[in-house]
């Protein structure tokens, strides 16, 4: 972590590193896994009390795809506690400077032991993210599997990007704002 600046990684993918398995359970997603120069998930619970003291926060999100790399923000985002399941928010996406990666993100987080999208998203695409109610799930799933058995479960971004699986990396941090 880097608090000199506000930056804290809360999501690392290395797609040349050795690959930490990213469908886990409520409780480890809640405390975190990985190490932070690897695979990595800082923990929904450690992201909560970050965001507790600060009003304001960006969520950044960033993807290497065939060199190039694309980045989009989610401001003043925020999520719940454990007990109204870590749901996402966020009240403006913006692109950035540069190329976007498209708003991906869903609202409900959920895992293979704690479904809160009914639809048994975090089973089908085989990792917990912040999954929606419809029956598509969410149009990302960046902590699905490397080389998943379909699209739905290998890591992926659709909105503006398609079908790619292929990504060099995924980052995902959070910036305090003034």
């Amino acid at each position: 972590c880097n608090f000199e600046y506000g930056l804290t990684i809360i999501q690392n993918r290395e797609m040349d590193c050795y690959e930490v398995n990213f469908n886990r359970s409520w409780a480890e997603y809640a405390t975190g896994f990985g190490k932070p120069y690897a695979d990595y998930w800082l923990g929904l619970q450690h992201l909560y009390d970050i965001l507790q003291n600060h009003l304001r926060f960006v969520l950044a999100v960033k993807l290497k795809l065939d060199g190039t790399e694309y980045q989009s923000y989610y401001n003043n985002f925020d999520i719940t506690d454990t007990a109204n399941g870590f749901q996402y928010s966020s009240n403006r996406y913006n692109a950035g400077v540069g190329i976007g990666t498209g708003d991906s993100i869903g609202q409900l987080f959920s895992t293979y032991d704690n479904d809160h999208s009914g639809q048994n998203c975090a089973n089908r695409f085989h990792g917990g993210w912040w999954y929606t109610s419809s029956v598509t799930c969410s149009l990302a799933n960046l902590n699905g599997e490397r080389n998943g058995p379909n699209f739905e479960s290998t890591i992926h971004w659709s909105n503006d990007k398609g079908q790619r699986t292929d990504f060099d990396y995924v980052l995902m941090w959070i910036d305090r704002k003034n």
